[in-house]
């Protein structure tokens, strides 16, 4: 069952039973362009075969399909898929294959590919290649045509049709597991349990590293959203089951520090909309659950003069509908200035005897 919310304004909702399956196989997963309507599919569709699948959203419909043949496709292998619809390209990775391919968004195509036993093989990295490839995470940097990858403490970014890797970061005692790319600032993000890395991209390459770290950051926080226009970053951190507080968290100044917080939220989920600069997340209690916002867009000049770091609360925006069952957690989506929420079933509380 899905719940859809208007994005702002008038709050309308409209509750549909979620039915229409948009790949064959079984979906392992996806990457969504709503602003060019566009998403890709990767699904297992046999003991061997991978397929990816191009849809066009407003139609519903299969607009290019290529099927990948593997050796074989183990459970929990990882797989890593990155979207730049702007650039016609997306990456695709999968575990056993070892290799990182840049395909054409539109005819789904490669383009070029790297392999990653060779690129750990040219920074004496091989003894670890059957680690590296298991965490591998990488993203695309259109404007220089290259992938930057992550490979442990290493950061590391490789030209088009060039095989020897460059250097951008390595310090064993910090050790990252997610990328984050802008593509309008050029600037990529790189997450880490008690640290954050933002690198800096001209029209050469990396112009700048900066290294922020915060007592903050832990493994009780988790990063839920980034805005780098304004410099800031949004972390959750668990106080108690379910009741987390958000962190605001400013890098004008040479150091991370929290510039505003909202307090002691029960939370069922979030969404960032890159768009408007807004933080959408359901909190409540178990009887009653309503979708809030924080709007981030002019955060310093709204914050400037007041007493930091500053107390916040979201704004309600509308309520979520009762249903038969009691949900953990949900789902959000955004597309076409609709938000749609889609519960996660929780059966221990539905059997309770």
């Amino acid at each position: 069952m899905l719940d859809f919310f208007s994005k702002f304004g008038d709050i309308k909702t409209l509750r549909v039973k979620h039915t229409k399956q948009i790949s064959s196989g079984v979906l392992m997963t996806g990457a969504l362009q709503p602003n060019v309507n566009l998403a890709v599919i990767v699904s297992r569709e046999g003991s061997n075969t991978l397929g990816l699948n191009l849809y066009n959203l407003l139609t519903r419909k299969l607009a290019k399909r290529r099927t990948i043949h593997t050796q074989t496709i183990p459970t929990n292998s990882r797989i890593v898929l990155r979207s730049h619809f702007e650039a016609k390209r997306i990456l695709f990775y999968f575990e056993s294959q070892g290799t990182i391919e840049i395909r054409n968004s539109i005819s789904l195509k490669i383009v070029s590919t790297f392999s990653l036993a060779e690129i750990c093989d040219s920074l004496n990295m091989s003894n670890y290649f059957s680690e590296l490839k298991a965490s591998v995470d990488f993203d695309y940097i259109p404007h220089i045509s290259s992938v930057v990858i992550l490979l442990d403490s290493k950061i590391v970014l490789v030209q088009a049709k060039k095989t020897t890797p460059t250097i951008l970061f390595d310090n064993e005692n910090e050790k990252f597991h997610r990328f984050s790319y802008n593509s309008n600032q050029w600037i990529l993000l790189a997450e880490g349990i008690s640290s954050l890395l933002l690198i800096d991209f001209d029209e050469f390459g990396a112009r700048s590293i900066r290294l922020l770290t915060s007592n903050t950051l832990g493994r009780s926080c988790k990063l839920l959203c980034w805005n780098p226009f304004e410099e800031i970053f949004v972390v959750s951190q668990r106080i108690a089951r379910k009741r987390v507080n958000f962190h605001i968290l400013s890098y004008k100044t040479e150091s991370l520090t929290v510039a505003a917080s909202v307090l002691d939220v029960q939370t069922y989920g979030n969404y960032y909309n890159k768009d408007s600069q807004s933080l959408i997340f359901i909190e409540g209690n178990e009887q009653l659950q309503m979708m809030s916002c924080l709007s981030l867009k002019d955060f310093n000049k709204n914050i400037e003069g007041v007493e930091q770091p500053a107390i916040l609360e979201g704004e309600c925006m509308a309520y979520l509908p009762k249903t038969d069952h009691q949900h953990d957690s949900y789902n959000l989506y955004q597309f076409h200035g609709i938000i749609a929420v889609k519960p996660q079933f929780s059966s221990d509380k539905v059997y309770l005897r």
